[in-house]
């Protein structure tokens, strides 16, 4: 499937090996050295094997395609239950997580980890098996003759799209969007119009991914690509969201692939280092002066004072702190995802509580545009508070409220749940990956899933009560239909045409 001198499947079998031993060792050291963690350190190791043998396997397969939603899942996946979980063992100083303080020599950490090997291998059976089940859907790479006939819907999606970019100007300069407007008193009007600029202004990876696709035809769109990224890297730095950025990388470089079937591994060295150490690192003390000023509404005169405060602060406490300390400290704070599924197994499962299908009645219910169902976001925050209250006595930061998958699927139906859940999520993603890649998948849809290829891999690992993940599928759903009805009225219009007069 990829070209000879293309190195990716190498490297990343060999890196998700030298992980795989490398922890190996150093767990079987800390094993020989401590006792306070040994049964926590043995189910890690556990953890840890049915995560990642499983992984080299799938690497390992001829029709290696390094887009293929699996890996990108699978690395968060360990990067949220296996790697920070380490990280926290092994710092010294630290006995509790970093934003959680929930204690990890609690007995039930034990038992969570174990539920949650269960839950991967149900994961990799759901995967492979639909797997088998589309054997006749192959993945195809893109052909730039198919992308270049979009060029001519080019001024309707510019005029869209810049339509958005005031739209957004408009929502942080007012305080209804960005990091802040959660907890702000402004309220986004409940107008038709206004819903559908905000509805399009949260899929902006689409837009983002048309225009990284034309960036490969000529110089020309490469220049407008350069443009659009400059909007979208400034969306970021005004809504204090760090995680979008890491979406920009993958819409770009998945559709890189899509095209020249190679990854640009020499390319990406320079901006990979500025993302971790400068701006990863500076948007951090930035996000900690957005924390301390959640009741004020954020402006573009704000969110340039607290850029300049963050990037003064990082300038001057580098010699009393280690840059590393700003890159892994907020990878860890941000991403100890089994201290909330411990939360939601002592406090909602040993209690006996369970809500039934609550990701699957707020997404049924979002279907319908906000001015027909105005308050439909209250039925998924009334769950949402009900764990923040509960996380809320572990001392949790505000930026770890959100609820994961396994959370989610605890709160629904217990510990079968994870395993059941799990199993669905293996299985639709490779059948969204294999439907939406094919070699007779219309291009819009191929478009579809490169901009939204973070929420078809690694966002699987959030909830279906709200968030970027409901916005996709929601609109995937409107998409299809929308495309089966012109396929209808195109089949009516052919079909009037060919009867002889």
């Amino acid at each position: 499937m990829t070209k000879r001198n293309d190195k990716s499947q190498k490297i990343l079998f060999y890196a998700t090996l030298f992980i795989y031993l490398f922890l190996t060792f150093r767990i079987a050291y800390s094993l020989l050295t401590t006792s306070i963690y040994s049964d926590i350190l043995r189910v890690l190791f556990i953890l840890m094997s049915f995560t990642l043998i499983p992984l080299l396997f799938l690497i390992s397969r001829k029709n290696f395609n390094l887009f293929e939603p699996v890996y990108l899942y699978v690395y968060f996946f360990a990067l949220g239950y296996i790697f920070t979980t380490y990280y926290i063992i092994n710092d010294v100083n630290l006995d509790v997580f970093h934003s959680l303080n929930y204690e990890i020599t609690d007995s039930s950490t034990v038992i969570v980890m174990y539920i949650l090997t269960i839950g991967i291998s149900c994961f990799y059976i759901g995967y492979l098996l639909s797997d088998m089940l589309h054997k006749n859907k192959k993945f195809t790479f893109l052909n730039l003759n198919k992308v270049d006939p979009y060029t001519k819907h080019f001024k309707v999606i510019a005029f869209l799209y810049s339509i958005t970019l005031l739209f957004r100007v408009y929502g942080y300069a007012t305080g209804f969007l960005g990091s802040t407007a959660a907890s702000s008193d402004v309220q986004l009007p409940n107008i038709p119009m206004i819903s559908v600029f905000y509805f399009l202004s949260n899929n902006w990876y689409l837009f983002f991914a048309y225009f990284a696709l034309l960036s490969f035809l000529s110089k020309k769109y490469l220049k407008i690509f350069l443009i659009v990224s400059l909007f979208e890297f400034s969306f970021t730095l005004l809504s204090g969201n760090r995680r979008d950025i890491v979406v920009m990388a993958m819409v770009y470089l998945a559709a890189y692939w899509y095209v020249n079937r190679v990854f640009p591994w020499k390319k990406i060295i320079i901006p990979a280092i500025i993302i971790l150490f400068v701006f990863l690192p500076i948007s951090t003390v930035y996000g900690y002066y957005l924390a301390n000023n959640l009741h004020t509404n954020l402006s573009v005169g704000d969110t340039i004072s607290y850029l300049s405060n963050g990037f003064a602060y990082f300038i001057s406490s580098t010699d009393k702190k280690s840059i590393l300390d700003f890159v892994i400290f907020p990878i860890v704070q941000s991403y100890n995802l089994l201290s909330n599924t411990c939360i939601a197994y002592t406090q909602f499962y040993m209690h006996h509580i369970e809500f039934g299908p609550i990701g699957i009645h707020s997404f049924l219910g979002s279907l319908l545009p906000s001015f027909l169902n105005p308050d439909k976001q209250a039925y998924a925050r009334h769950f949402f508070n009900l764990y923040g209250q509960v996380a809320l006595n572990y001392k949790v930061d505000y930026s770890n409220l959100t609820i994961t998958f396994p959370t989610e699927m605890i709160m629904s139906y217990g510990i079968s749940g994870v395993y059941i859940g799990m199993f669905v999520m293996g299985y639709f993603m490779n059948l969204f990956y294999k439907y939406l890649n094919a070699k007779n998948t219309p291009l819009f849809f191929r478009i579809f899933y490169i901009g939204n290829i973070a929420f078809f891999s690694y966002g699987l690992n959030g909830n279906w009560l709200g968030g970027d993940m409901m916005l996709t599928y929601r609109l995937l759903i409107y998409c299809v239909l929308f495309y089966a009805l012109y396929k209808i009225l195109l089949f009516k219009y052919r079909k009037v045409n060919i009867i002889p007069k």
